[in-house]
């Protein structure tokens, strides 16, 4: 039988909680979207350009042009 402990660190679906865990991956994500928002700030016109190229010649419409 599971001592009085381990079953009030359970939660209902029999995960251990861990709010120590749960902080560190906040945080983790909270850097990554913080980098991500930082490197598009930083881009060049030239990389909005080559990213707005590309992102049309990847599109069916593009794939149209070039039939007719």
């Amino acid at each position: 039988m599971p001592n009085r402990n381990s079953r009030q660190n359970k939660s209902r679906k029999g995960h251990v909680k861990n709010p120590t865990a749960h902080q560190t991956i906040e945080r983790y994500i909270r850097t990554i979207v913080h980098m991500r928002l930082k490197a598009a700030r930083e881009r060049t016109p030239e990389q909005r350009l080559a990213d707005a190229i590309t992102s049309f010649s990847g599109r069916m419409a593009f794939v149209y042009v070039h039939i007719v």
